[in-house]
């Protein structure tokens, strides 16, 4: 073996680089194997002596930019926004089907001013007009700052939602009463399904990386801004993602009424959107995010079957001789009379069953299937308590009943946002965290404008979307 021993040239004593050849050492083959056995031993003795194995698996937590929560159109739309933004987005539907409103959405329409539509129709409808319409229908009961912005935005509703969508509302079914309200003309009505799907293929050419674990619970650094996710699978903690962004976007609580508001009586109430659990809600106020609005529900007069399950809405039909009737007292359905005195009628009746009773030929088509006789009603004894021999029958000609509920499809209240999206406790942002669609309060008031839900998803998803891909950058 030869070994290179390199000296400094030094010009004082002017010693030169010299090589030192050593001579080669012979290795025994018992010596080698001594060798081999004392570094086994000294593996097997550091392993011992070690620090015990955790249960937990040694793979450090994955990171990525950000994170949305939820699988509804909001989420879907946000997700997409941050990823065509350039985030690294993780969508975690957190077992909701993905979608799972947007029939709801598509059937409510667009609110917007200042649309292709509109000018087509020569329809005059400004965004000055819009903030005014909502202030009326809200009862200035906004976020006068949330507002302001969306009304700012709202001239890109339109053109947004077909970007994102590929999908075109191209009708005015009231354009004297309703200008501000889109829908699509009957001949043309898209399949929610196809909608959907082109969504799905948007999210997977963008880079959005849909996960199958459920969130449990979100980490925040010393200073309160959001750091990481804790995710869980078949009940396990399986993993810790690190990040900068989450927004939350799981919609509503209309599924968990009960939970959120217990003075309504569950016997008169119908959640019609089920699936909608607002565990993003339930997690921020739990952790003591701002709420507003709390208490305003869209209430809906609807006829119930309940042996079927199926309901339909209470038309606007002319009804000639019609009554709401419970144990105590009833109320003639006259024309133009507000449904706000009808549900104040339904949500304030003793238990028992409340009915709409009308005459035969005076029942429209799509209603017909709802109403029975009395004494169907009696026999099959489908609402316990429900005696009509006790109830006020009004006079006149002999009438058929259908039960009536109120139906609630939409919740208004929720968190208080910036016009970013940002989340607020005690009046200040947290940093990283972000909301978007029906989880959000503020936009509307006391009154739903239709159209209204899917303009606020546009609007927040937009907004949440960039805000939080952009934080992720920093």
């Amino acid at each position: 073996m030869i070994k290179w021993s390199i000296w400094p040239y030094c010009p004082a004593n002017k010693r030169r680089l010299e090589v030192v050849k050593l001579k080669k050492a012979p290795v025994t083959a018992p010596a080698l194997v001594l060798l081999l056995l004392f570094l086994l031993l000294a593996v097997f003795l550091l392993d011992w002596a070690g620090p015990p194995k955790q249960s937990v698996s040694a793979e450090p937590p994955r990171s990525t930019d950000m994170a949305v929560i939820g699988g509804t159109t909001a989420a879907l739309l946000t997700a997409l926004h941050a990823a065509q933004n350039g985030a690294q987005v993780y969508l975690f539907p957190q077992g909701q089907e993905l979608g799972s409103d947007l029939s709801f959405l598509l059937a409510e329409g667009l609110a917007a001013p200042l649309t292709p539509v509109q000018e087509k129709l020569g329809v005059s409808f400004t965004p000055v007009e819009f903030k005014e319409l909502l202030r009326a229908k809200g009862e200035d009961m906004h976020d006068p700052v949330l507002l302001n912005a969306f009304i700012q935005f709202s001239p890109y509703l339109y053109t947004f939602w077909e970007k994102l969508s590929g999908v075109s509302f191209d009708y005015l079914p009231d354009a004297a009463g309703k200008p501000y309200l889109h829908s699509f003309n009957p001949a043309h009505q898209p399949d929610p399904a196809s909608v959907r799907r082109e969504l799905e293929l948007k999210l997977h050419r963008a880079g959005v990386m849909i996960r199958d674990d459920a969130v449990q619970e979100l980490l925040f650094s010393l200073d309160g801004a959001v750091s990481g996710l804790v995710l869980t699978r078949k009940g396990e903690i399986k993993e810790m993602i690190n990040l900068r962004s989450v927004v939350l976007a799981d919609g509503g609580y209309s599924g968990e009424l009960q939970h959120w508001h217990r003075f309504l009586q569950p016997e008169y109430i119908k959640a019609l959107r089920p699936h909608e659990k607002g565990w993003g809600l339930r997690f921020a106020a739990a952790r003591g995010m701002d709420l507003l609005q709390t208490g305003f529900l869209r209430r809906r007069l609807i006829l119930y079957a309940p042996t079927d399950g199926i309901y339909c809405f209470f038309s606007r039909h002319s009804w000639k001789d019609a009554y709401l009737l419970n144990s105590k007292e009833q109320l003639p359905v006259r024309n133009g009379q507000g449904e706000a005195d009808f549900l104040h009628f339904v949500q304030n009746s003793p238990p028992g069953g409340v009915f709409l009773l009308a005459a035969l030929e005076d029942i429209p088509a799509t209603c017909a299937p709802f109403f029975r006789n009395f004494s169907d009603w009696e026999n099959q004894a489908l609402l316990p308590g429900s005696g009509f021999s006790s109830f006020p029958h009004p006079p006149g000609a002999v009438r058929l009943a259908a039960p009536v509920r109120v139906g609630i499809d939409y919740t208004p209240d929720g968190l208080a946002v910036t016009p970013r999206g940002e989340v607020k406790r005690s009046g200040t942002i947290v940093k990283g965290l972000y909301a978007a669609g029906e989880i959000c309060g503020g936009l509307h008031g006391k009154f739903v404008l239709p159209g209204m839900p899917l303009s606020e998803t546009i609007f927040l998803a937009a907004t949440a979307g960039e805000a939080a891909a952009r934080h992720a950058w920093r």
